[in-house]
């Protein structure tokens, strides 16, 4: 391999980290007008009036708009992932009647500058009836809970089961069996850049939309379907994107009502949320509440695991039941789970929307199994490495069915990887057999350590489908690609570029590529899932294939040789066992468009192209995995707290991740301490917190705590390569392995810590003041007995 498997710099950097990105906010268009929005400062309430005379009146606003304004446009924002059991509610584009969340969109206005427009808000004439708020979903299921929505006629979004074997019979024939109730906290996906668009009309209705959106095609499909236009008429946009984690990954009321204005005005209309805006209104995920319990056989092997739990969806189910539904497939992880049973219940209360978020349901179910095996480890007397070791699926047992499906309804089936190989790389790496010795020589000092350990299984490679368009310009020989799958940082303009070189036989410098534009290729889905390495790679691949057996074919007949004895090497088509005999793929993709001038002067006397031949080196490729794909790893933490003041503080932390076939090992590298960071926020510091009125008391950073460099230790990661076997290119994903097991890592990790005083943490985050008020719950009194 020239390219692939190599750790080559990122093309992007350089633009990236000398300030030369172009993002939203950077885009600028001549006579733009400016979008701010009013946000409900309640979470449930009526909306009694609303008088917009006085925002009109402000001089150099253009537009003030309630939902009464919309006309046509007053309905339903589209429904993204429906499901057959899912009652679903979408908002409006801006609130009507009532809003149901604090932060939720009521009113908008335009003016020729953010500070104008954000001053005549505060000239809106509203009033509110405050109506009861639902807090949470326990309270929301209550005969007497106020509903949010009274077309669904309860606050039960969706009530579903997931299940495989007979797990009542396992339980009542186990050994042993644990239980434990688990609450995952809510977050917020804080990416550096917040949310924007731009959308500029032209004399003919026709719309260019700049927005910092994941995914482009899918987004303009959205617009263009709820504005009634054709999807010609748009062309969709995503500049440099400053991280997406998801929250970039749906339709949201700006990214209607920017666009709708700009036609509306005729004129260019912007938005670009501030930090409270995102913190409030960007919708948010995890926020599970699980009653669970495990049986087990006397030595230790999981007969059964049933889980019962509440997903909180906030007001809108925008994004259907995705992340209750990836929770309930992810619990059984890399273990064997024979008999396995899941009821999930997805509740509506007075809370912003939830969506996927970077992990997308995955961390909750970790944490459960996690959780589970570390109490049943206790109970057992077993060692909390051993109990895993006795469960986890061997390599001679792949292809292993879990029994259970997937959201696209395919059968979950685990096709490649060695779990106990990656297992046992983490524990030596962490020196888990001398940890003990450890542990105790800190101990001597007055000082608490804990171990910690999970494993993990990213479901990645999702469907339908992503596009490629490989071209090769006829003038320079450079080759663009142009991606659906758009970047957020990811690093594509490198992974993708390093897959064309390599197929097409192209150097790696002389590829440039292109995402997140509907100009660039017609068809794409986006970035999201951890799919890009699998459905965008593998397009990429097909499309610099098929290029090179054109380039093959026509280089043949300029060579007089059967392309069956070409080569292509560094951008030059030459002949195996003769390489002075060569033609380079400008040349060819010159000959290719230019007949008048090059084919009559570079092909034999009597010579032409084919019949079928398609003028330009330019090819595009839609691939369709046919299976999912599963990365696994393994995590390992060593953690100290101190009990006096529940400070806590991450030693060492290593991860020994398994995507398949590594395209960039620095990337994966890059990705992968991301998401532990990512994870550490999750597992010990972020969480959105409301008081009973349902406002929001984390909406700035003073209180929204997100780990900064201080926070996050060295990270030392480990690879393994299992190649999946259902993809050409045999990638499985890495973008959400690195946040995925660290909080029930963290969570394992301080209980050994603080074992000598009988803690068992069940929440996240397991912030210090939520330990120190569990180690006050426990009297703060260390057992003398060691237990």
């Amino acid at each position: 391999m020239r390219y692939l498997g190599k750790a080559l710099p990122r093309k992007e950097d350089l633009r990236l980290i000398t300030g030369n990105g172009r993002y939203l906010a950077d885009i600028e268009s001549k006579n733009a007008l400016h979008m701010a929005v009013l946000r409900s400062p309640h979470a449930h309430a009526r909306i009694v009036k609303i008088d917009l005379t006085k925002a009109k009146q402000f001089p150099e606003v253009i537009a003030a708009v309630s939902f009464e304004q919309l006309g046509a446009m007053g309905k339903k924002l589209p429904m993204l992932v429906p499901h057959p059991a899912l009652r679903s509610e979408t908002p409006y584009p801006l609130a009507k009647d009532k809003v149901n969340y604090v932060g939720e969109p009521v009113a908008v206005v335009v003016a020729t500058s953010r500070y104008i427009a954000e001053d005549a808000l505060e000239l809106i004439d509203i009033e509110y009836d405050a109506l009861p708020v639902v807090g949470n979903p326990e309270d929301a299921l209550k005969a007497d809970a106020p509903l949010l929505h009274m077309e669904v006629g309860s606050n039960t979004a969706a009530m579903i089961i997931e299940k495989t074997g007979d797990a009542q019979s396992a339980f009542a024939n186990a050994d042993v069996v644990i239980r434990s109730k688990f609450r995952i906290g809510r977050c917020s996906v804080q990416p550096m850049e917040s949310r924007g668009v731009l959308a500029i009309p032209d004399t003919l209705g026709n719309l260019t939309i700049w927005d910092s959106t994941q995914s482009v095609h899918t987004i303009r499909r959205l617009i263009v379907g709820f504005l009634g236009l054709e999807e010609q008429q748009v062309r969709l946009i995503a500049p440099d994107v400053g991280g997406g984690f998801g929250a970039k990954n749906r339709l949201y009321p700006e990214e209607i009502l920017v666009p709708w204005l700009a036609l509306q005005l005729g004129r260019p209309v912007k938005w670009v949320g501030d930090r409270m805006e995102d913190l409030m209104a960007s919708y948010q995920e995890r926020d599970q509440w699980h009653e669970a319990e495990m049986a087990l056989t006397k030595d230790g092997k999981i007969l059964a695991v049933r889980d019962h739990f509440l997903a909180d969806n906030g007001a809108y189910t925008p994004f259907g039941i995705v992340v209750p539904y990836t929770t309930a497939i992810t619990i059984p992880g890399p273990y064997k789970v024979p008999n396995f049973y899941a009821q999930m219940t997805c509740v509506y209360t007075n809370k912003t929307p939830v969506a996927p978020y970077r992990g997308a349901g995955r961390p909750q179910g970790v944490f459960v199994i996690e959780r589970l095996l570390d109490l049943a480890a206790e109970q057992l007397g077993l060692d909390k490495a051993e109990i895993r070791l006795r469960n986890l699926i061997h390599t001679k047992e792949m292809p292993y069915d879990t029994g259970l499906f997937s959201r696209d309804g395919r059968k979950m089936i685990y096709h490649s990887g060695d779990y106990p190989q990656a297992f046992q790389q983490a524990l030596d790496m962490i020196d888990y057999n001398e940890f003990q010795k450890l542990k105790e020589d800190y101990r001597k000092e007055g000082r608490y350590l804990g171990i910690g350990l999970a494993n993990y299984i990213e479901m990645a490679g999702l469907g339908p489908f992503e596009g490629a368009k490989v071209k090769v310009d006829p003038v320079t020989g450079k080759v663009t690609v142009s991606t659906g799958a758009g970047s957020q940082g990811q690093g594509h303009e490198t992974t993708l570029a390093q897959v064309c070189a390599e197929r097409l036989g192209v150097s790696f410098d002389d590829v440039k590529v292109v995402g997140g534009d509907t100009g660039a290729i017609e068809y794409g889905v986006g970035t999201w899932a951890s799919r890009v390495a699998v459905a965008g790679g593998n397009a990429v691949s097909g499309a610099a294939l098929k290029v090179r057996d054109k380039a093959l074919k026509l280089g043949g007949l300029v060579l007089q040789a059967d392309p069956m004895d070409l080569d292509i090497v560094e951008g030059m088509i030459q002949v195996k066992n003769d390489p002075d005999r060569n033609v380079s793929l400008q040349k060819i993709a010159m000959i290719s468009v230019d007949p008048s001038r090059s084919t009559q002067r570079h092909l034999p006397e009597g010579s032409h192209l084919p019949d079928d031949f398609q003028p330009g080196l330019e090819e595009s490729f839609y691939y369709y995995p046919s299976a999912l794909t599963f990365a696994n790893g393994t995590h390992a933490a060593i953690v100290e707290v101190d009990p006096s003041t529940a400070a806590i503080k991450v030693h060492r932390y290593i991860v020994v991740d398994d995507c398949g076939k590594v395209l960039n090992p620095m990337i994966v590298k890059g990705q992968v301490i991301g998401g532990v960071a990512q994870g550490l926020g999750n597992a010990i510091y972020e969480e959105m917190i409301h008081d009973n009125n349902g406002q929001v008391l984390t909406a700035t950073y003073m209180d929204y705590m997100i780990p900064t460099s201080m926070e996050v230790p060295d990270i030392q990661l480990g690879h393994m390569e299992s190649p999946d076997p259902n993809n050409p290119e045999g990638v499985k994903g890495c973008g959400e392995g690195g946040v995925v097991p660290v909080p029930a890592v963290i969570n394992s990790a301080i209980d050994d810590a603080l074992s000598s005083f009988g803690i068992y943490t069940t929440e996240t985050p397991v912030s210090p003041f939520k330990l120190w008020k569990l180690l006050k719950k426990t009297k703060g009194e260390e057992k003398t007995d060691g237990n």
